[in-house]
């Protein structure tokens, strides 16, 4: 996922999810748990 997210460019969760084959559920759960871990700064829209 971080490999994905690391062009800076915008990505759907939608689009993530079908990249990664899981929901978009795990997408935005994985993207938090991410944060947190790494201390990194996602920008998320709704």
């Amino acid at each position: 996922m971080i490999r994905l997210l690391a062009d800076g460019r915008f990505h759907s969760g939608e689009g993530l999810a079908a990249r990664l084959g899981i929901s978009r559920a795990s997408v935005w759960k994985r993207l938090r748990q991410v944060e947190q871990q790494l201390g990194l700064d996602i920008h998320a829209v709704r």
